[in-house]
């Protein structure tokens, strides 16, 4: 295989990647926006329904939700790179890849026995591409 011919369970896999940097850093902004808004304005989580009692009494929640904003950013920036690194044949890429595809295998497990179907999905989809990373030829050549 050619260093330029990149196998199609690698694009997609890249392609997951990059659609995850997305979604992370429109909820990241999200978060931002919130976090700075609730600063600026207390009432605004005081009197919105929905939040327990020690949310609405805390003095520095704006604060917390901003820095859970940039945190998130943060992943939507490593997602980004890894995407990038990925469809690259990066092996600090594939690795990671792996990394998390072991931690979304034990979070199905623990979903799945705390009675939450969706740890069955998570399941499938880290079997899948830790699977294919693994033990696939193709991908196992395109990152040596």
């Amino acid at each position: 295989m050619r260093r330029g011919d990149v196998p199609l369970g690698i694009k997609i896999i890249s392609i997951i990647y990059y659609i995850g940097a997305g979604i992370f850093a429109l909820t990241a902004l999200g978060f931002i926006v919130i976090g700075i808004v609730s600063m600026l304005n207390t009432e605004l989580i005081t009197s919105t329904g929905g939040f327990p009692d020690f949310i609405k009494n805390s003095p520095n929640i704006g604060l917390a939700i901003l820095i859970t904003g940039f945190l998130i950013a943060l992943l939507a920036i490593l997602c980004f790179f890894v995407a990038i690194g990925v469809n690259r044949g990066r092996r600090w890429a594939r690795i990671l890849i792996i990394i998390f595809v072991a931690i979304g295998i034990l979070s199905g497990f623990v979903a799945l026995f705390s009675g939450e179907a969706k740890g069955i999905l998570n399941l499938i989809f880290s079997g899948i591409v830790g699977g294919y990373l693994l033990f696939n030829k193709e991908a196992k050549e395109f990152f040596s």
